[in-house]
């Protein structure tokens, strides 16, 4: 009889543990459970200051957001330094034609006011608007597609027209030291230098004369169409200062030559 009631308490003792065990274990039991700082209440589950509920977690979502922001900030300064370059550059170049100076100003005042205006607004922005506001950053300035090429190779133009220009105005001086050096020793060298030098200047004025106006006139819409004029413009502008080099040469052998050199 002892054996049995023994026998009997162990049972109910192990059917009470198993039963509180499945209650545990039952999802949506009514009891919340804390353990390690992890509270689970009604399917909403708060851990380290995390909530997820339903299945999102805000704390990722604001994460992603901030990474977003952090690498479009990054671009933003990389742009705007650019910008403050090359309104530097555009200052300096004493050989900037009016026309062309204001037209480059401009563009990097406008330039600089959209990107300005996109790193002011950066930290308050939804994810959606920095992904617009990346866009706006790229396809409505090109600052490193766009306007770097435009600003160099405009200044380079106007600087070999410059020069092209100034070499011109030396024609006059060259042709009266050839003119009095007729009949002398050396005369028919000057003549052929001075001929040289007279084409070589007018193959550079040529090059150059329509450069800086079409390159001022693209815009960063253009882009990828109208990538192709950098490439040509530059080639131009270099032609041209081979061209300004070969003339300054035979500009040095007519004032030679016009000193009795023969070229021997």
């Amino acid at each position: 009889m002892h054996r049995t009631s023994q026998f009997r308490r162990a049972v109910v003792a192990s059917t009470l543990a198993a039963t509180l065990a499945s209650l545990v274990l039952l999802p949506g039991y009514a009891a919340a459970s804390t353990t390690g700082g992890t509270s689970t209440t009604g399917g909403t589950s708060t851990t380290g200051g995390t909530s997820t509920t339903g299945g999102t977690s805000t704390t990722g979502k604001a994460a992603k957001t901030s990474g977003y922001e952090q690498r479009l900030m990054k671009q933003l300064q990389l742009r705007a330094t650019q910008l403050a370059n090359l309104s530097k550059e555009v200052s300096a170049a004493t050989a900037l034609t009016a026309s062309d100076q204001g037209a480059l100003e401009q563009k990097l005042a406008s330039a600089t006011t959209s990107i300005n205006g996109l790193i002011q607004a950066a930290p308050n922005d939804t994810l959606r608007e920095l992904r617009s506001a990346r866009h706006t950053m790229i396809s409505a300035n090109r600052v490193f597609a766009v306007l770097t090429p435009e600003v160099y190779e405009v200044i380079a133009s106007d600087t070999v027209a410059s020069q092209a220009a100034a070499l011109a105005g030396e024609e006059p001086q060259l042709q009266a030291e050839v003119t009095a050096a007729q009949g002398q020793v050396g005369a028919r060298n000057a003549i052929a230098h001075d001929r040289a030098f007279v084409r070589a200047v007018s193959f550079a004025q040529a090059k150059t004369a329509k450069v800086s106006s079409a390159l001022v006139a693209e815009t960063p819409q253009d882009y990828p169409r109208g990538r192709g004029l950098f490439i040509g413009s530059n080639r131009q502008i270099l032609a041209a200062s081979e061209a300004l080099a070969r003339a300054s040469y035979d500009k040095t052998i007519v004032a030679l030559a016009t000193n009795g050199y023969t070229g021997s």
